[in-house]
């Protein structure tokens, strides 16, 4: 079954707000005004349009909530008025429910204490048509039943208030709960590799000392090259620094393994799109990749950051491509970066791509952000486009290899 869109929630919305005004216009004839007990000087057949004209500002109570009930408040005493014996109290309610729904607190009791200055209108009005002896039941159901219903009204938009309130806060506790989450994961992956970095700057300012005597040379390449990997390692630690403000541990000692080090082999990289691209097809993702331009070096942290946002997007592909339909990623290289885009056909009927109420998008800004890069999302026709992209950086003499060949 397809998700509800946001565009779908709208349409119920207003659905449903046409069927309240109609129903209310419906109980306000039937229910409300006798024909016999209240008749009309200028006609029965003018009660429906006064009425019709007091419903009129209801349509706008979602945006003047508390105008829309004053003024259907103060229509329905002076209708009373127009129309002995006439208090309609249906269009009242409907304005209370919608000031209880969207208003503070202190404006949603003072618009239920005026809707019960009505109800005590109109027990007055019942108990002045009502027969001798029969006053004080009549004004004993009429204020009950009217203050029950009125209260009734009041909690249900108060009560419905408080669970948007309460869902929205959910919602917003599990989106930072996701951003602390990718952050950690990141800065776990940026640990990986400043401890390559470190670890080769150890390896060759050890081999540099052991031949600087026989080969002063090859000693001063070994320690030019230790002085970019030490440049590539405070950038990252800044990156790293950067998203741990919150403390986060980055990762254990243990990760650094009994080999010194983690292997550059062993991180995600550009240059494994097609492993990726073989990955998603194995899961039944049917993937086009087009590479164009010259390949540029790209520092490691930015690299991992690439690799994981074309990942996700197809991770996400995966999930909620229509029946039948792959994805398509395009990698172009230039002097100022790489620039990557992911495209995949989204399900038929859906308005919005179900990753917008996700997490996925969380972690691709988080990932882009933090490697200097920009990530845009957005439906496109019947498709749902990634666009990322990524600066070079001060690249290592690791770099990134070109992915060569296209699918």
């Amino acid at each position: 079954m397809p998700p509800i869109t946001g565009s779908a929630r709208r349409n119920w919305k207003e659905a449903g707000d046409i069927a309240a005004l109609l129903l209310c216009f419906a109980l306000e004839l039937l229910l409300s005004w006798d024909k016999v007990a209240a008749p009309f000087p200028g006609g029965a057949w003018l009660v429906p349009w006064l009425v019709l004209l007091l419903y009129a500002p209801l349509p706008f109570r979602r945006k003047r909530p508390v105008a829309v009930f004053t003024v259907t408040a103060a229509g329905s005493a002076a209708l009373s008025l127009l129309v002995p014996g006439f208090v309609p109290l249906f269009g009242v309610w409907l304005a209370l429910y919608t000031v209880a729904l969207l208003c503070p607190r202190i404006q949603a009791a003072a618009a239920a204490a005026a809707a019960c200055g009505l109800i005590l209108l109109n027990v007055l009005v019942e108990v002045g048509r009502s027969g001798a002896g029969q006053e004080w039941d009549v004004a004993t159901v009429g204020a009950v039943g009217g203050a029950v219903i009125t209260l009734a009204v009041f909690g249900l938009g108060r009560w419905v208030a408080w669970s948007v309130k309460q869902r929205r806060r959910a919602a917003r506790y599990a989106a930072e709960r996701a951003i602390r989450d990718e952050r950690s994961r990141i800065a776990r992956e940026l640990h990986d590799v400043v401890a390559h970095a470190v670890s080769l700057m150890v390896l060759q300012t050890a081999g540099a000392a052991r031949i600087m005597q026989a080969n002063p040379r090859q000693a001063a390449e070994a320690l030019e090259n230790v002085s970019l990997l030490g440049q590539q390692a405070v950038v990252e630690l800044r990156r790293m620094l950067g998203l741990l403000y919150d403390g986060a541990p980055a990762a254990s000692a243990d990760s650094w393994g009994q080999g010194g080090g983690p292997d550059a082999r062993d991180l995600p990289s550009i240059s494994r799109l097609e492993e990726l691209v073989k990955e998603s097809e194995r899961a039944g993702l049917a993937v086009e990749l087009h590479v164009t331009g010259a390949p540029v070096l790209l520092e490691p942290g930015v690299d991992l950051s690439a690799y994981r946002v074309v990942q996700e997007a197809l991770t996400n592909a995966s999930r909620y491509s229509a029946a039948g339909h792959g994805a398509t990623v395009s990698l172009h290289w230039q002097a100022s970066g790489v620039q990557l885009e992911v495209r995949n056909r989204c399900l038929p009927g859906a308005l919005h791509h179900p990753l917008s109420s996700g997490h996925g998008l969380v972690g691709m800004a988080e990932r882009a952000k933090a490697a200097d890069g920009w990530v845009k999302t957005g439906r496109r026709g019947d498709e749902f486009v990634v666009q990322a992209g990524f600066p070079p950086g001060a690249p290592s003499r690791r770099g990134t290899p070109a992915v060569h060949g296209g699918r």
